[in-house]
């Protein structure tokens, strides 16, 4: 702390200015009625709005430095990895399409039929292992975003507690140990070029076989007492 010195003029602008930032998202709605956004009335006013208005306000606030720059400037811009932000609303995308399209109701009911019949322990471990097959090539959020909706409408389906085959999804979106395309930490260890990618499979292979036994272990031992609607 002695080496980072104490804060400039700029330092203290942004952190203002993400307090403010958090400010308008808490207070945006938060109880039926009341926030700035049903004040505003309009339903292109939500948590965007602010975060947008707060990003551009850098732009136009000055750092404070005696060459009269602003706290952004577009060449740092350039450096936002976009292409994560990009992901990640596709994911949100991809998901709404599911829903509004019908075919996450179609896949649960094809899900649905596989596996009646099957026990909960069974279907918790097939749900899993399809998670972590699927979070291996895209990010857990898109992952989650993509199969939970089907999942969702597959518990409907089977008539058992949604908890059953939500909870060992959302554990195993996690687990992606084998793909450096799986997790951005994963990307950089396999960018140091110290790990080669047999390593990596191998080595997140038994990971994800140990993340699997876990999950299983799990919600079938302590998910019932924490979750009383979920009975195995």
């Amino acid at each position: 702390m002695e080496k980072l010195g104490s804060m400039s003029a700029a330092e203290w602008r942004v952190g203002g200015i993400f307090l403010v930032t958090a400010l308008l998202w808490i207070l945006r709605e938060p109880t039926s009625g009341w926030g700035w956004g049903p004040l505003l009335q309009s339903k292109y006013a939500d948590d965007g709005t602010a975060a947008i208005l707060m990003a551009l306000l850098c732009f136009y606030l000055p750092s404070g430095k005696e060459d009269g720059s602003r706290l952004l400037h577009w060449q740092s811009t350039v450096r936002i990895p976009w292409g994560v932000l990009l992901l990640f609303g596709g994911g949100v995308a991809l998901a709404g399409g599911l829903h509004e399209t019908g075919l996450d109701r179609f896949l649960g009911e094809r899900l649905a039929s596989m596996m009646t019949g099957l026990s909960p322990i069974v279907m918790a471990a097939l749900t899993a292992s399809g998670m972590i097959c699927l979070t291996e090539l895209t990010s857990n959020l898109a992952s989650v975003q993509m199969l939970n909706p089907i999942l969702a409408s597959t518990a409907d389906e089977l008539q058992v507690s949604p908890l059953l085959l939500l909870i060992p999804s959302t554990l195993a979106a996690s687990c992606a140990f084998m793909m450096p395309v799986a997790t951005p930490p994963n990307a950089i260890v396999y960018s140091s070029g110290r790990v080669t990618m047999r390593q990596m499979i191998k080595a997140g292979f038994v990971l994800n076989l140990v993340s699997l036994a876990l999950i299983v272990l799990v919600i079938s031992t302590i998910g019932p007492l924490v979750f009383h609607s979920l009975k195995m």
